[in-house]
């Protein structure tokens, strides 16, 4: 479904908190703020590959060789602080345990859970020495949430206040951070709680509540669906800049939060808005490109800055890339072999004009994130300013 990136992945959950993996870099937690370090690698034939962190001119902050010798895997920093895995045993193996370091490299929170996920709102969920809950950014755990009530099996992440909770039913709810159950586990899958409002699917479809579990919006919209969970459900929707990119029947459109298409279901495929602007493209095809939140286009230049209409079997590689506004600027695809086998495109970035202003050389690519990019090209990978020069690649 079209804001598959944007959406957390509530019932995702579970794999992301396996201790050794992290995500890619580049790829942030969508609606994060801008980082102040970067991770890069460098590869070694006889170990893992070391990690270390740049600043945003390429130097060298954090060392290869800073952090422990039996470091398996570290992730993004949010708010100061970033997961590590450390093995328990020298072999490097992925059995590790995982702790926190904070932006000069220091462990601040020793390794010692079994899982763990990344700082929201102050907050961190873990798992480890028989407890589950939240961890504040010195280590202390300051919610159980195995007390909140004795269904509570595993949480998400915060987000305005409220973090999703999975009861032994199967069932969804919320708690607050005071570690109160807010919202009673009912809901058979929720997002996360966006501009007031999250998604909830009930008997199949979802609709939307406020923070205190009210219905605002009825369930009637079709959920996304993957291969990830027994009844195939694996995301609802989010508000973004006031819409929420919705499915009537086949096709997107856009409602407000009083439930009302303001841009009509005439999509075959949607994203969500970012900096005013939302990426479709039409039901038949033909146009694809970013529209106003009037519903009118505003860059359409089918031919410039995207795959041509007469090719809609590649639109499928865009289902769940986020064609987004960042910092200014957002992907665009360009085919450089027209016809050639699997649609050999690179990708570059434009403006809100539609003007380029990186040019498509890239075999992938992730949004700009304080100033910096990454990019992967037939030569090298790393990190790019908006002039798109790396400033550290490998």
């Amino acid at each position: 479904m079209a804001n598959f990136y944007r959406s957390l992945l509530v019932l995702f959950s579970w794999c992301l908190l396996s201790p050794a993996v992290f995500s890619q870099p580049g790829e942030r937690r969508p609606g994060a703020q801008p980082t102040n370090l970067y991770r890069v690698t460098r590869d070694s034939i006889s170990r893992p590959s070391r990690v270390g962190f740049i600043d945003k001119t390429g130097r060298l902050v954090i060392g290869f060789d800073q952090l422990p010798g039996t470091t398996v895997s570290v992730g993004d920093f949010y708010e100061g602080r970033a997961r590590i895995c450390v093995s328990q045993a020298d072999d490097h193996t992925n059995n590790c345990i995982v702790g926190f370091i904070d932006e000069t490299g220091k462990v601040v929170i020793g390794p010692s859970f079994e899982r763990a996920r990344d700082f929201s709102e102050g907050l961190a969920y873990v798992e480890g020495k028989g407890q589950r809950g939240f961890i504040n950014r010195e280590g202390k755990l300051v919610i159980r949430v195995d007390q909140v009530t004795d269904d509570v099996i595993q949480a998400s992440d915060f987000h305005e206040g409220r973090a999703a909770t999975l009861a032994k039913n199967g069932k969804w709810g919320y708690i607050d951070r005071r570690g109160n159950l807010a919202i009673k586990p009912k809901y058979s899958f929720v997002s996360e709680f966006s501009e007031g409002l999250a998604g909830v699917v009930v008997d199949r479809l979802f609709g939307f509540i406020d923070q205190r579990g009210e219905m605002v919006i009825p369930p009637r919209f079709k959920p996304q669906r993957g291969q990830y969970t027994w009844d195939g459900i694996v995301g609802t929707s989010r508000f973004s800049e006031g819409l929420a990119c919705v499915r009537e029947g086949e096709l997107f459109g856009y409602i407000n939060k009083r439930g009302e298409f303001v841009i009509p279901p005439q999509f075959y495929n949607a994203q969500d808005f970012s900096e005013g602007l939302a990426w479709v493209v039409s039901a038949d095809y033909k146009e694809i490109g970013w529209i106003d939140k009037l519903g009118r286009w505003a860059i359409n230049a089918v031919n410039r800055h995207n795959l041509s209409p007469s090719q809609p079997g590649a639109y499928s590689r865009f289902t769940s890339f986020p064609m987004i506004f960042s910092e200014g600027l957002a992907p665009f695809a360009a085919l450089v072999r027209p016809g050639y086998p699997g649609h050999y495109f690179r990708w570059g970035y434009m403006d809100h004009k539609g003007r380029e202003i990186i040019k498509p050389r890239f075999a992938y690519i992730y949004p700009f994130d304080g100033g910096l990019a990454w990019v992967t090209s037939d030569e090298a990978s790393g990190y790019i300013d908006k002039g798109g020069q790396f400033v550290w690649k490998k």
